[in-house]
C-alpha cells in the first residue's frame, strides 16, 4: 500500500482521464440530428453516432415521427446490438442533418459497400437502392455493390436522411460502415483517390506474385527451393483480398456476382492464412514447425470448404471461430519470427518487420469488424510487407550481382590460368570457344608448321644443380623465350623438361625470323654463370589435334608425323653442329633461305625421303660462304667416291674447322669404306 500510495500523484490524472472517457461514453444518445451549419463541406463529414431506428419496420419520413425509435450507434452491424438479438432482419435508420442553406458546393453522401439489401433517402426523395428489400429471406435479395457517391438536391437548411436495412443472409448486417457527407466534387476527388491507392497495392502484391512465379520457374533447381511459389501464390490471395475489401474493386468484374464475391472474401482469409504458414515453413523447414504448419493448413481447408459449399449465412458466422484460431496462429508466427531473429538466421530482421505487420494489420481490421469503428489496414500491411521484399529482391539481386561479377572475375582468372595449360589458340584451332566445351573424342587435322627446340647437354648441367635450382633455370629459361614465341605467332602446346613444341599456322612466314629471334635472345641468357644452347628443327605437314585421356584429366596432343619429323630433325642437328634445321617443305614455302642442304632421311614409316636443311643467320658465315664446295662433297659420297668425298670434305675442315657436319661425313665416309657398303644403298640415311 505504500508503494501504491506513493504513485498516487501519477495515477490521479490518468484515472481521471479514464473517468471522464466513461462518462462521455455512457450517454451516447442525446439526439438524432447533427448541425454542419457552421462546418466546411470542401471536408467530408462522416455520418456516425446515434441514429433513430426502427426495428422490423420500413417506414416513411412522414411515419417517423408517429413512431418511436431507438437509439443506435452507427457504424455498428446488428449483432452487436441489443435491438435484434437474432442478428439477422430489417428495420429503418433516421437522422437529421442540419447544414448551411448558402454552401457554395454541390453535396454528395459517399455509400461503402455492406453486403446487405438497403436504400437511401434524402428528404422523402430515394438517391440510392441495392438490391431487393423484404421482411422475410426469401424477399430479401442483395446485389453486389462497390463504393458510390451519390448527389444530393438541396432546397433547405435540413437534409432528412432515411436508410432501410434488410439482411439475412449475412453476419454483418446493418450500417456498420459510416456515411460521409460533403462537396460532391472533394468526395468524388477522394473516392478516386482511394480506388486508385487501392488499384496501386492490387498491382503491386500481383506484380511481387509474378516476379517470385517467374523467379521460381527460372530457378533450375526449384525443386528444392519452393517458398518462391508458395510467396507467388499467397501474394495472389492477399491481393484478392485487397480487391474484394474497401472499395471492392473486384466487383467491377461482370461475370463475378454477388454470392463469388462474398465466398471469395471470406475464402481469400483462409487461403492466404494457410500458404502464409507453408510459405514460412518451406523458407525456414528447421524453425517453423511442420505440426502448426499441417495444422493451420487443415483448419483452412475445412473452413475453405465450408466457404465453398454452404450458405453465407453459416460460412459467415464461422468467422469469429477463426479469428481465434488465427490469433493462435498469430502468437506462433511473432515467437518463430522472434526465434529466428534471436539464431541470426538470414533475413530474420526483414522477415521480423513484414510477419508483424501483416499480423498487426489483420489483428487490427478483426477488431475493426467486431470491436472498434477504424479503416481498413490490411492494404497497408500488405504495401509494407509488399516494400520490404522489394528491399529483399533488391538486396538479393544486389548479392547475386556482386556474386556474379565475383564469379566472373574468378572464371576470368581460371580461364587464364587454364590457357597457361591449354592456350586459347588451341581450342580456337579445334573450332571451339570455350575449354569446358573439348570433350574426349573431339579431334580436327590441320596443315601446320611444327617447330621443336631442345637446350644442349641439359642433363650434364643439371647434374651440377639442385632441383629448385634445376626448375628456376627452367622457368627463367622458358620466361625468356616464351614472349618471342608468341610475338611471332607460334603456339607453345607442350613442354618436354628442357624441350618445346610449338606449332606455327601453315605458311606462316615468320616461322626462320622466330627461329632466328630464338636463338639472339639467347645469348643474352645467364643463369648462376650458365649460358644455354639450344636447337630448333622445323617441319610442315598435316597435324591431327585433339584431347586424351579420359573426363577426369586430359590433354591436348599433336598426333602425325610432322610433329615426329620434327623432333628427329631437331635431335640431328646436334651431330651436323646446326642451330636451326629445316625440312624441304619448310625450305619451299619461304623466299630462299640462307640454307644447305645437310643430309637425306629415311624414315621407317614414310615413304618419301625428308631433305633437310640448315639455316644461316649470315651471309657471312663460312659454313654458307663455302656452300657448293660442300655440296659437291656430299654428292660424291652419294656416289659412294669415298676417297674423293673424303677429300672434299677434309678441304673444307682447313676452311670452317668447327663445322661437324664435315666430321659426320668424314666418318660415314671411312665406315663405308672399311665395312662396305650395302647393295640398295641410295645415299640417304636411315633414321
Amino acid at each position: 500500500m505504500c508503494g501504491l500510495g506513493l504513485n498516487m500523484p501519477l495515477l490521479s490524472p490518468i484515472l481521471l482521464l479514464f473517468l471522464c472517457t466513461i462518462l462521455v461514453q455512457a450517454s451516447p444518445y442525446e439526439n438524432y440530428s447533427v448541425d454542419l451549419r457552421q462546418h466546411d463541406m470542401a471536408t467530408p463529414y462522416e455520418l456516425s453516432g446515434t441514429w433513430q431506428f426502427f426495428p422490423n419496420t420500413f417506414l416513411t419520413e412522414e411515419e417517423v415521427p408517429k413512431n418511436e425509435g431507438v437509439p443506435y450507434r452507427v457504424p455498428a452491424p446488428f449483432y452487436r446490438s441489443e435491438v435484434l438479438p437474432e442478428r439477422y432482419g430489417f428495420g429503418t435508420f433516421f437522422k437529421t442533418v442540419y447544414i448551411c442553406p448558402k454552401h457554395e458546393c454541390m453535396l454528395g453522401l459517399e455509400v461503402l459497400p455492406m453486403h446487405q439489401a438497403f436504400t437511401i433517402f434524402v428528404n422523402g426523395e430515394k438517391i440510392y437502392k441495392n438490391g431487393i428489400l423484404g421482411n422475410t429471406p426469401l424477399e430479401t435479395e442483395a446485389t453486389k455493390e462497390t463504393s458510390i457517391i451519390v448527389p444530393i438536391q438541396t432546397t433547405g437548411d435540413t437534409l432528412r436522411i432515411l436508410v432501410h436495412f434488410s439482411n439475412f443472409h449475412n453476419r454483418r448486417g446493418g450500417p456498420w460502415r459510416s456515411f460521409f457527407i460533403g462537396s460532391l466534387n472533394v468526395l468524388s476527388d477522394l473516392e478516386t483517390w482511394s480506388r486508385g491507392r487501392e488499384v496501386a497495392f492490387f498491382s503491386a502484391i500481383l506484380t511481387l506474385a509474378l516476379i517470385f512465379l517467374m523467379l521460381h520457374y527460372l530457378d533450375p533447381n526449384r525443386d528444392n527451393v519452393k517458398y518462391r511459389i508458395y510467396f507467388s501464390l499467397l501474394c495472389i490471395g492477399a491481393a484478392f483480398r485487397v480487391g474484394l475489401t474497401g472499395n471492392r474493386l473486384l466487383a467491377d468484374i461482370p461475370f463475378f456476382s454477388r454470392e463469388i464475391l462474398l465466398r471469395l472474401e471470406y475464402g481469400s482469409v483462409y487461403f492466404s492464412i494457410a500458404l502464409w504458414c507453408v510459405y514460412l515453413r518451406s523458407l525456414y523447414p528447421g524453425f517453423f514447425s511442420k505440426a502448426v504448419s499441417h495444422i493451420c493448413l487443415a483448419i483452412s481447408l475445412l473452413f475453405l470448404i465450408a466457404t465453398l459449399f454452404v450458405s453465407p449465412r453459416i460460412y459467415s458466422e464461422l468467422m469469429p471461430l477463426y479469428n481465434t484460431v488465427l490469433i493462435f496462429v498469430f502468437l506462433y508466427i511473432l515467437f518463430f519470427t522472434v526465434h529466428i531473429l534471436i539464431k541470426r538466421q538470414g533475413g530474420a530482421l526483414l522477415l521480423f518487420l513484414s510477419n508483424s505487420l501483416i499480423v498487426l494489420s489483420i489483428t487490427h481490421d478483426i477488431f475493426a469488424y467486431d470491436l472498434i469503428h477504424a479503416r481498413h489496414m490490411f492494404p497497408y500491411g500488405m504495401a509494407g510487407m509488399v516494400f520490404i521484399q522489394a528491399i529483399i529482391l533488391s538486396r538479393d539481386f544486389s548479392y547475386a550481382r556482386n556474386h556474379q561479377q565475383s564469379l566472373a572475375i574468378e572464371m576470368k582468372e581460371i580461364n587464364q590460368s587454364l590457357h597457361r595449360f591449354i592456350p586459347q589458340d588451341v581450342i580456337s584451332l579445334m573450332n571451339k570457344h570455350e575449354i569446358s566445351s573439348i570433350r574426349i573424342g573431339d579431334q580436327i587435322s590441320k596443315q601446320l608448321t611444327i617447330m621443336t627446340i631442345d637446350i644442349h647437354s641439359f642433363t650434364a648441367i643439371s647434374e651440377s644443380l639442385s632441383p629448385e635450382d634445376i626448375f628456376s633455370l627452367i622457368n627463367a629459361y622458358h620466361s625468356k623465350i616464351g614472349p618471342v614465341i608468341e610475338r611471332f605467332g607460334g603456339v607453345i602446346t607442350s613442354y618436354l623438361g628442357d624441350g618445346i613444341i610449338i606449332f606455327f599456322e601453315a605458311y606462316n612466314p615468320c616461322v626462320l625470323d622466330a627461329a632466328d629471334a630464338l636463338h639472339r635472345e639467347l645469348t643474352t641468357f645467364l643463369f648462376k654463370d650458365i649460358r644455354l644452347s639450344h636447337s630448333i628443327g622445323i617441319h610442315g605437314g598435316t597435324v591431327t589435334l585433339g584431347p586424351v585421356g579420359y573426363k577426369e584429366r586430359m590433354d591436348i596432343l599433336l598426333c602425325s608425323s610432322t610433329v615426329e619429323i620434327a623432333q628427329k630433325i631437331e635431335e640431328l642437328s646436334r651431330i651436323y653442329g646446326a642451330e636451326t634445321v629445316i625440312t624441304e617443305t619448310i625450305q619451299n614455302q619461304h623466299t630462299p633461305p640462307l640454307c644447305r642442304h645437310l643430309d637425306t632421311l629415311v624414315f621407317p614409316h614414310i615413304a618419301e625421303p625428308i631433305h633437310m636443311y640448315q639455316v644461316f643467320s649470315t651471309t657471312k658465315d663460312p659454313r654458307y660462304i663455302h656452300t657448293p664446295l660442300f655440296t659437291e662433297a656430299v654428292g660424291r659420297y652419294r656416289q659412294r667416291d669415298w676417297n674423293g668425298a673424303i677429300e672434299k670434305f677434309t678441304q673444307l675442315l682447313s676452311k670452317t674447322p668447327d663445322d661437324l657436319a664435315l666430321h659426320e661425313y668424314i666418318r660415314r665416309c671411312t665406315q663405308h669404306k672399311t665395312y662396305g657398303t650395302p647393295l640398295d644403298w641410295c645415299g640417304y640415311h636411315s633414321v
